[in-house]
C-alpha cells in the first residue's frame, strides 16, 4: 500500500499493484492524500475505521477481484462517493461516479469532491459504514441509576439505533451497553442524535445515538468489518 504525502481524510484507491504506476504521476501532482489498497478486507476495514473522502476503483482491478467489491461498496449508501476509474489511450485517467453518474477526468473528480461539488456526492446522509445487527441493549441516561432496556438493530463505529419505547430527548448523554455481539458486552458513552416516537411512524420507535469517540473500543471496528464482509458475500 502506498500513499501520497498529504494529510486529511484520504481517498482510498482500489488498484492492483501492477496497475498503480499508471495513476502515480497524475496523483502525485494533486494536493490530496491517496492511499492504494489491493485487498477487499483491508479496504472495508479502513472504511469502517475512518470514512474516506471517496473510494476510487480501477476498473481492470475490480474485474480481477470480482463483482463483490463493487457490490459491497455501492450498498453502503454513505455520504462519500464511489468512482470507477480507467486509463485512456492518451494516458489520462477518467473517473465515473457510480452513485451520481457524474464523469470527467480523475483530476476533475478529486478537485470536485474535495470542494464539496454536489454533482460528485451521493445524497445519502450516512457518513459511517453501518451494518444490520440484532442484539440486546441497555441504556442509562445521565446520572440515572436505572437501566432502560431495548434492542440494537443497526451499528457503526459512529453510533447505533436502539429500539425503545422509553422517553428520550435529543442531546441526552448516555451510557450504553450492547450484548450478544461478542463474548463480553460492549460499553460506550454516547448522546442522543434523534428520537423516533411510536406516535410518529409505523417504524419501530427508538433513538439514534452517536458514540463518544474516546470510548469506542477496537473490538467495535473489527465487529463491524466482519459483519460487513459476511453480508457482502451472502448475496
Amino acid at each position: 500500500m502506498a500513499a501520497s504525502q498529504n494529510t486529511g481524510d484520504p481517498f482510498l484507491f482500489v488498484c492492483a499493484r501492477d496497475r498503480q504506476p499508471q495513476y502515480a504521476a497524475e496523483l502525485a501532482a494533486l494536493p490530496y492524500r491517496v492511499v492504494f489498497v489491493d485487498d477487499l478486507v483491508q479496504l472495508l476495514n479502513r472504511c469502517v475505521e475512518g470514512p474516506p473522502q471517496a473510494v476510487l476503483i480501477d476498473t481492470v482491478s475490480s474485474i480481477r477481484m470480482g463483482a463483490a467489491v463493487m457490490n459491497a461498496l455501492l450498498e453502503l449508501r454513505t455520504t462519500w462517493p464511489v468512482l470507477r476509474c480507467s486509463i485512456r489511450p492518451d494516458g489520462v485517467a477518467n473517473a465515473l461516479c457510480a452513485t451520481t453518474d457524474r464523469h470527467g477526468t480523475l483530476t476533475e473528480a478529486l478537485h470536485g469532491i474535495a470542494a464539496g461539488d454536489a454533482g460528485w456526492l451521493p445524497r445519502w446522509k450516512r457518513r459511517h459504514v453501518r451494518v444490520g445487527v440484532l442484539c440486546r441493549a441497555r441504556v442509562r441516561v445521565g446520572p440515572e441509576d436505572r437501566w432502560r432496556l431495548g434492542n440494537c438493530v443497526d451499528l457503526s463505529c459512529g453510533g447505533a439505533f436502539v429500539v425503545s419505547y422509553e422517553f428520550y430527548a435529543a442531546g441526552d448523554a448516555l451510557e450504553i451497553e450492547l450484548r450478544d455481539l461478542l463474548e463480553q458486552p460492549l460499553r460506550l458513552r454516547a448522546h442522543v442524535m434523534r428520537v423516533r416516537k411510536w406516535d410518529d411512524t409505523p417504524q419501530l420507535p427508538g433513538i439514534g445515538v452517536a458514540f463518544d469517540a474516546a470510548t469506542i473500543p477496537p473490538d467495535l471496528s473489527r465487529l463491524v468489518t466482519t459483519t460487513l464482509l459476511a453480508q457482502a458475500f451472502a448475496h
